[in-house]
């Protein structure tokens, strides 16, 4: 009864994060007169996150923790559609760990890519998840005396999950730290260039050295800047990828190959499933904390939607309550 309690509430509480705080990222986005390259990825981020909610997590919030039984229609949709957010949502961090790179690497190259090429790249994401959305569509099944909705591969389970947490971490994780490493060695490799050319000024009239050192030395320290975010943001990044996706994949392929039974650590796993859908955007508004200042009206309205959110799951709780005590 504990654990019940405690999953159901924790997925609530996931749900309600979800929703409300990439509803916030991408109101925060919208509103800002100033687009950049970095928020038309970031906010595409925030719109797969926020399916991840409204697709994956709510369904099975509902179905679930409620006890809200399945429609054969909606199990179809859902359940069937269930791995496309998720999908989405890693291929979107991809997506936007490549354009830095790109833009870092070669900075002259990306101004000159427009709008085209970053719709291309979005699309793309939503294309290729799509795509591998297709064996949970082919899979899923409908029980009507138990009013149950899951996937059934047969045979062939094994080999979708070993498909599913490779695509879904291990290449990932592998493409997002290579680009970060990569950034994080470009940096490193200019930083040092601007000193060592600084090096060789010493033979230059004293003007011209007073001006070169000066423009130099503004560009070392924008460099070191830059150093230093991309830093955090790849530890932030990988590490908070990592360690949301790891254990519940892990999980996943041990109950699956049997090696061990379905129970109290296993339902924690799989309630923390999309937690990683909820810490993008924390990630993202901790490095962008003076929005918050520069938009408190949009702040109020997403602070109404989720009181309104926690009001309808504790009135949906209260509900079923009710009616497992009747019968």
């Amino acid at each position: 009864m504990v654990i019940d309690n405690l999953t159901k509430w924790l997925s609530v509480a996931i749900l309600a994060g979800i929703i409300v705080f990439n509803t916030l990222v991408i109101m925060l986005l919208f509103r800002t007169k100033k687009k950049s390259r970095m928020g038309f990825f970031v906010q595409n981020l925030a719109i797969a996150d926020l399916c991840v909610g409204l697709i994956y997590s709510l369904p099975e919030v509902l179905a679930v923790r409620f006890d809200v039984g399945w429609e054969s229609h909606i199990c179809y949709i859902f359940k069937g559609m269930s791995m496309f957010p998720i999908y989405v949502s890693t291929f979107a961090i991809v997506t936007l760990s490549l354009d830095r790179l790109y833009v870092i690497i070669m900075p002259v190259s990306s101004i000159a890519r427009g709008r085209k090429y970053r719709f291309c790249l979005v699309i793309l994401c939503w294309v290729a998840a799509l795509f591998l959305s297709i064996p949970g569509v082919i899979y899923v099944k409908y029980d009507k005396e138990q009013s149950a909705c899951f996937h059934d591969a047969g045979h062939l389970t094994k080999v979708i999950l070993m498909i599913d947490i490779n695509v879904n971490l291990t290449i990932p994780a592998l493409i997002i730290g290579t680009c970060y490493t990569c950034i994080v060695i470009t940096i490193w490799k200019r930083e040092r260039s601007t000193y060592l050319e600084e090096g060789t000024a010493t033979s230059r009239r004293a003007t011209n050295i007073k001006s070169d050192r000066s423009k130099k030395l503004r560009c070392s320290n924008v460099i070191a800047k830059a150093k230093i975010k991309t830093i955090k943001l790849l530890f932030v990044v990988v590490t908070a990828y990592i360690v949301c996706w790891t254990p519940v994949c892990v999980g996943t392929s041990l109950l699956v190959w049997g090696k061990i039974e379905y129970g109290t650590t296993y339902r924690l796993l799989d309630v923390l499933a999309p937690l990683n859908s909820l810490v993008n955007p924390l990630v993202f508004l901790l490095f962008n904390r003076k929005m918050f200042k520069e938009n408190v009206k949009t702040l109020k309205k997403i602070y109404i939607i989720g009181t309104f959110t926690a009001s309808f799951y504790t009135h949906l709780s209260s509900k079923s309550s009710t009616r497992l005590s009747g019968n």
